[in-house]
């Protein structure tokens, strides 16, 4: 069984690579041999060991390209409507094609719709492919400036478009998009223990992690001003989830004056952390779900619908805020109500889990299907 991946971004992004990981042990839970081709946007990044092949989608080869090389490249395939030659053998030579989770089909503003359309329209499905195509949880749109008729059109041509939200369901409005929770929330089930839950009140730190973002001034100005009041709040330490070129959270605290070296998400969450945060707040949708999957409890400040979609699939959806309109004092009181007694947060998450086992399964008996 020959499987691709395609719409990978890149494994500096932990919670990008935690998307790519999950897709695969989905791949892997419904063919236990299947021989899996990923197509990345910084191939370099991933393991070349996991997989049969790591190649670049406007490039085909296993070397990542500048941003600027990469948008001239897609732009000029785009403009003929063909692949690049080895993307189109690796996808016409494949059993299926499955789409990793995520929120990359988007275009809310111009620029975006121009760097989606160049980075995934040719990825995407046409009605000449003969290979199954299944898009794993997404979050797709807002899709403006032309770019809806475009990549609705090549969505119709997939087996199955999953949904992480129902904003996402709603505007495709297609026979073969259903909903689904986000991939990550999928992998729970099998990390899950409530024995191994952070203890509360144990006196380490509160973990925050922030990214630049994008909207008006004014509201940036109000993010910006709160984030840093909370960065200095007592207890409170800056962690980095993601240092990919370009989305760099690191970058992003030096522009509000914090210089100190942090430690990575990953690190810091992990079970063996000799100082392991008691909350984590994250901007992050996949940072706070790699912090809970960690066993530890995590508040998120969300500036898409993914967030508010996921934090309901786990029952726990008074701890995420519009990252736009939070108030600190709220989220401080939150982390207070954490710290000292986590019970109910983790009593909603043990509850969810079974849902989600459910909802996984479903998914893996939905890609054998696909290919009879």
């Amino acid at each position: 069984m020959r499987i691709t991946l395609v719409h990978a971004y890149s494994s500096t992004n932990s919670g990008d690579g935690l998307l790519v990981e999950e897709a695969a042990g989905l791949v892997r839970d419904a063919f236990p041999t299947a021989v899996i081709t990923l197509v990345a946007t910084d191939p370099q990044s991933f393991d070349g060991n996991r997989f049969a092949a790591v190649l670049h989608p406007a490039t085909g080869g296993s070397s990542g390209v500048s941003r600027v090389e990469a948008l001239l490249r897609g732009a000029a395939l785009v403009a003929t409507g063909r692949r690049a030659a080895p993307l189109e053998a690796i996808i016409a030579g494949s059993d299926l094609v499955v789409a990793v989770g995520g929120g990359y089909l988007r275009g809310k503003s111009p620029v975006e719709a121009a760097k989606m359309i160049f980075a995934h329209y040719l990825q995407m499905p046409r009605a000449k492919d003969r290979t199954p195509f299944i898009y794993l949880p997404q979050s797709i749109g807002p899709l403006r400036f032309g770019s809806k008729r475009l990549v609705a059109a090549r969505l119709r041509n997939a087996t199955l478009v999953v949904g992480r939200d129902d904003r996402t369901v709603a505007e495709l409005a297609s026979d073969n998009v259903i909903r689904r929770p986000d991939m990550a929330l999928l992998g729970l089930p099998s990390e899950w223990d409530a024995s191994g839950v952070v203890a509360p009140s144990n006196g380490t730190p509160i973990g925050l992690v922030a990214r630049e973002l994008s909207s008006t001034p004014a509201r940036i100005r109000r993010y910006r001003s709160r984030i840093g009041q909370l960065a200095v709040s007592p207890g409170f330490e800056l962690l980095a989830q993601a240092t990919a070129r370009g989305n760099d959270d690191p970058s992003f605290y030096r522009t509000l004056g914090f210089d100190a070296p942090v430690r990575t998400l990953r690190a810091a969450v992990a079970r063996e952390s000799e100082s392991r945060p008691q909350v984590v707040v994250s901007v992050r949708l996949h940072g706070s779900i790699q912090t809970i999957r960690s066993g530890v409890p995590s508040i998120h400040l969300s500036y898409e619908r993914k967030g508010f979609g996921a934090y309901d699939d786990l029952g726990i959806s008074k701890y995420v805020h519009n990252v736009f309109d939070f108030e600190p004092d709220l989220i401080l009181s939150q982390v207070a109500e954490l710290t000292e007694d986590p019970s109910e947060y983790w009593s909603s998450v043990g509850k969810a889990v079974g849902s989600l086992a459910e909802a996984r399964a479903d998914l893996v008996e939905r890609l054998r299907r696909a290919v009879g």
